[in-house]
């Protein structure tokens, strides 16, 4: 769908140069996605006229009935390519499960049609039925999660309220690469056809630690890690820096059981006495506070209603007041604007490099570059995204080029 803009934006305003062709790409992805509603995937769900799940493997089994997702995306129809196995869930179901069992090229017969890929890689499967239906009904399952647990604002008055802030922050990027990342992430999420590079051709890694423009760590960092989950970020990080090239490293954890498996692994560590772990999230006020779980068992959200416990959160600004810090990580399941609003003084006073996801809610791919701009005028800010496959793992970095 082409669509025509209203009226030209001055995006020369926030300063930096600014390819046209990418405006161009941008502009017209946000007009088509304010004109169909594709900025959010519950609104391709609820207008669709019949929702299908695709793949009825391992993810299907594991995820389907314990995570209610018939009932959550009003499914009723169940597709796979392996007839066999749809037969095999069609006899396990019965008769009144109310779920029909179909095979791709049946798809049209129900109209506008949206398609839930229950896959682990969902490219090959986009590409399939990208043939038989429209590609944007093609939906990864962990994209509509975020989306609905992550993203309650589905209006489009609100998503046109946002343009403005949407070219802030494309403008507000330093290189024309990182500008190209941002615009076709956001592409792919909100216009899929109007993108020019794939989350494929966009990966790179290690994520956090990837060096490029300006973003390079020392021998001495003090990093925090917020989200620091079973000690994964940390593994990492000690491989990128030859184990003991660094100086320190604050642990965050908020799930009770992920800490203690980061407990154990810390203490395994031969570097262990300059590693302290924190069983607390990080938010903006130290309080106690209520998460559920994600699509997998063991990640977590503050923003997930279902499935709740509480513990503690914390400012960073008050646990670490005193403490040097150098590179600042957060991965903490769309409470990255919050933590670092509690972490404000830290960023203001003492400018660490910063590796801040902006994934989890759409929003945050705008807001947190242009609050860490507001923060730090001298910080240059980039974009990377270190997933092939979805939606997940896009990276906001920040520094000051004296770093």
């Amino acid at each position: 769908m082409e669509i025509k803009r209203k009226a030209f934006y001055d995006y020369g305003k926030y300063g930096g140069g600014v390819n046209s062709t990418l405006k161009k790409q941008l502009d017209n992805a946000l007009e088509y996605a304010l004109e169909t509603g594709s900025f959010h995937k519950m609104n391709i769900i609820k207008k669709a006229d019949a929702v299908c799940v695709f793949g009825l493997g391992v993810y299907f089994e594991e995820a389907f009935c314990i995570q209610n997702v018939k009932e959550r995306f009003r499914v009723s129809l169940l597709c796979d390519n392996n007839t066999k196995r749809l037969k095999e869930v069609e006899k396990k179901l019965g008769k009144n499960s109310n779920l029909k069992c179909i095979t791709p090229d049946q798809l049209p017969e129900y109209g506008n049609v949206a398609v839930i890929l229950m896959l682990g890689d969902t490219r090959s499967a986009v590409q399939q039925l990208s043939q038989i239906i429209d590609p944007v009904n093609c939906i990864a399952y962990n994209d509509l999660v975020l989306d609905e647990i992550m993203n309650g604002k589905q209006e489009r008055n609100w998503f046109k309220s946002e343009f403005e802030n949407i070219r802030k922050g494309f403008s507000l990027i330093d290189s024309q690469k990182s500008q190209q990342i941002y615009v076709n992430v956001l592409c792919n999420r909100i216009a899929p056809h109007l993108s020019a590079q794939s989350y494929e051709e966009m990966c790179v890694l290690p994520q956090y630690f990837y060096e490029h423009e300006g973003y390079r760590l020392n021998h001495d960092e003090v990093l925090i890690d917020c989200g620091a989950y079973t000690g994964d970020t940390l593994e990492i990080f000690l491989r990128h820096q030859k184990t003991k090239n660094f100086s320190r490293i604050y642990a965050f954890e908020m799930d009770k059981d992920n800490y203690h498996t980061l407990d154990r692994w810390i203490r395994e560590q031969e570097i262990s006495e300059r590693i302290v772990a924190y069983n607390a999230g990080v938010w903006n006020k130290n309080e106690i506070c209520s998460y559920g779980k994600m699509s997998s068992s063991d990640s977590f959200s503050i923003f997930n209603p279902r499935d709740t416990i509480t513990a503690k959160t914390v400012r960073l600004d008050d646990v670490l007041m005193d403490k040097k810090v150098t590179l600042l990580k957060m991965d903490i399941e769309g409470a990255e604007k919050e933590a670092l609003e509690g972490a404000e003084n830290i960023i203001k006073t003492q400018t660490p490099k910063l590796a801040i996801c902006v994934y989890h809610r759409i929003e945050d791919l705008w807001t947190i570059p242009i609050m860490l701009k507001e923060w730090v005028p001298e910080y240059s800010i980039s974009i990377r995204h270190h997933a092939k496959w979805w939606v997940s793992e896009t990276v906001c970095y920040a520094w000051k080029n004296t770093q």
